[in-house]
């Protein structure tokens, strides 16, 4: 759980995981919309962008919602060199600003756009449907009423449904400026080998 300490790992390999654990998840299905736009959708300032296309400091980025005992919470992490974890905070804080800073309607339909194909995309892979059922079983208030009558009879509607009432601009917005607000002033946990 985040408690807004750094956790110094004693490792002598090459490269060291960075790890960042926030508090900022109130609702998973907007963290998890507003995770995917600032991990890779950020056009140009996605921590992806950043940190590995622009910096070339690690393979991939990971930025999910994770539950620990009943509860979300976002999770950071990469793999970087050894004497680069400073550079890769700061990287991260720049990522998070512009990307929140450059958050606007078109952004927003866009994004929704691609997250549309993508998934459409995705679900032609009969394995990710069982999302859904992690949903009803993490949180089946959410898929009750209309939008299981929805989900049985067309899943991409019932998908577009959700982010209809979850994933609006304005919840997605207010999610990233929680986000930003908890990385501007370090209330997060940190695990780094510096």
């Amino acid at each position: 759980r985040p408690n807004n300490k750094k956790y110094i790992s004693d490792n002598e390999s090459a490269q060291m995981l960075t790890a960042i654990n926030l508090d900022v998840v109130d609702n998973k299905i907007i963290a998890d919309a507003g995770n995917d736009y600032l991990a890779r959708y950020a056009k140009d300032t996605s921590l992806n962008d950043v940190i590995r296309e622009q910096n070339g400091l690690t393979y991939g980025i990971d930025l999910y919602t994770n539950n620990i005992d009943y509860r979300d919470y976002v999770m950071f992490g990469c793999d970087v060199s050894k004497g680069s974890e400073k550079h890769i905070r700061k990287l991260f804080n720049q990522s998070v600003n512009e990307s929140v800073d450059n958050w606007s309607s078109e952004t927003y339909n866009d994004y929704m756009n691609t997250r549309k194909l993508k998934r459409t995309l995705d679900l032609v892979n009969q394995k990710n449907y069982s999302s859904w059922f992690n949903l009803a079983i993490w949180n089946p208030d959410v898929i009750g009423g209309h939008l299981k009558d929805i989900a049985s009879e067309d899943l991409d509607r019932a998908y577009d449904e959700l982010d209809n009432i979850f994933c609006t601009q304005e919840k997605i917005k207010e999610y990233l400026e929680s986000f930003r607000y908890m990385i501007n002033w370090n209330k997060y946990s940190l695990v780094t080998n510096y």
